[in-house]
């Protein structure tokens, strides 16, 4: 929290937090982040409360939130840092889809909520895409994107450098890379934690990407949670019990876990293998929808399926439909679409798509000229997009490419290129594009 926000208790009892203007300009700013507040309402954004003006100028009045950021939070594990990220990403994805960016996230402005999740303020040099904000300072020394200027119009790949760049602050203060002897790794008697050095310097990898100098290069936020999500599923938000409370203040080390301490780091893991078993979907042949481990699975035993491309093969019949891959052997890519049941048929055989209730659509998703599907569960939000079929032989599985929250149908939208774009729809009418 920023020193001059002070906080305080509203008339209704309420604990708040205001933020006073220091001059005209600031007024300005302050007037423009109520407005930004107003149309960013999201459960990882500050809750605007009022506006308050006077003949000495502005105060923005918010909930208070707590008394420490990313700035003053201290030392992290990798994967406190990894969810800690990861949930930030998805809350500036959710408002990159509702057109509003933040424009200067740094460790002051992500302050710690309850449970340790994350909450963004500071929305003064925000506002909707493609607008520019009022003059005003800029993000921290090293969180700010070096491909924009303070006076140009507010881009989403801004947030995308501010999170690659806190990921990589984060991490790099979570320990050594050097990995120890394997015999001091983990012993049963102390459980001690594994080496997470590989994790580390997969975060890394993300965090550069995050940053490319090139603002086209970066990952889309929500695509950044998906891919931390995906190289640590343990990560976590907060993790304090009774055992290990006493030592958690911001700066100190974690503690080696106590027995309670081990029991819950074990549970935590099960779940996490959990999520991992029940988050993948698939597809199976012979039109019969199975309970769980659900891949791509052929129900003909033959020669593996041949990729044509229906463009540049004579003597194929045209295809109303989308095409996929050569099944039948016949030279010609076979025709591909979704029954009014759910069922994928290919030419002459039948698949099934995720479980009952999923919603499914075809779609070209990587411009291959081969169709492959989609699928949406609606009760979880997750979707799952294949990009390939199987062979006789060997099954396909896929885990969620992202998450969307709402989400109750899914459909292909095809360019003049004929290549597809994955539109989710959510139950108020809106859309949202999967990259």
């Amino acid at each position: 929290m920023s020193a001059r926000v002070v906080s305080a208790v509203d008339t209704s009892g309420c604990l708040v937090a205001r933020k006073r203007s220091r001059d005209d300009a600031d007024a300005v700013r302050l007037t423009h982040e109520a407005d930004v507040l107003t149309a960013a309402q999201h459960p990882g954004v500050v809750e605007f409360v009022r506006c308050e003006r006077d003949d000495t100028g502005v105060a923005l009045v918010t909930n208070f939130v707590g008394t420490h950021s990313l700035d003053t939070l201290g030392h992290v594990t990798v994967e406190r840092a990894a969810g800690l990220i990861a949930a930030l990403a998805e809350t500036v994805a959710d408002l990159h889809d509702l057109g509003i960016v933040h424009g200067r996230i740094d460790p002051s402005h992500v302050v710690i909520g309850p449970g340790g999740r994350p909450v963004l303020c500071g929305f003064a040099g925000g506002g909707r895409i493609n607008m520019t904000p009022p003059p005003g300072p800029s993000a921290a020394p090293g969180f700010c994107d070096p491909a924009t200027t303070d006076e140009a119009a507010l881009t989403p790949s801004v947030d995308v450098f501010s999170l690659g760049a806190l990921l990589r602050a984060l991490v790099i203060e979570c320990g050594s890379d050097v990995e120890p002897i394997p015999e001091r790794r983990i012993t049963l008697g102390r459980l001690r934690a594994p080496w997470s050095g590989y994790h580390r310097r997969a975060l890394l990898t993300l965090a550069d990407r995050a940053t490319d100098e090139s603002p086209l290069r970066r990952p889309p936020a929500r695509r950044l949670a998906a891919d931390i999500h995906d190289t640590v599923p343990t990560a976590y938000l907060d993790r304090m019990s009774e055992d290990t409370a006493s030592a958690s203040a911001p700066g100190a080390h974690d503690p080696e876990p106590s027995r309670g301490g081990r029991a819950a780091t074990l549970a935590a893991i099960g779940a996490a293998l959990v999520i991992i078993v029940f988050g993948v979907t698939g597809l199976r042949g012979g039109g019969s929808v199975a309970a769980s481990s659900e891949v791509l699975r052929s129900t003909i035993d033959s020669a593996p399926p041949t990729s044509v491309d229906p463009a540049s093969t004579p003597g194929c019949p045209s295809a109303d439909s989308k095409v996929a891959v050569d099944f039948d052997g016949d030279g010609c890519p076979d025709p591909a679409y979704v029954d009014d049941s759910g069922v994928v048929v290919v030419g002459a055989r039948r698949f099934s798509a995720g479980t009952a209730g999923d919603r499914v659509t075809l779609g070209d998703w990587n411009c291959d000229g081969v169709a492959t599907p989609a699928v949406l569960r609606p009760a979880t939000g997750a979707v799952f997009v294949f990009d390939k079929w199987t062979t006789g032989t060997a099954d396909v599985s896929v885990s969620p490419t992202t998450v969307v929250i709402g989400a109750v149908d899914v459909q292909a939208r095809d360019d003049s290129r004929s290549c597809s774009t994955l539109i989710i729809i959510r139950d108020d009418g809106t859309e949202q594009e999967i990259n």
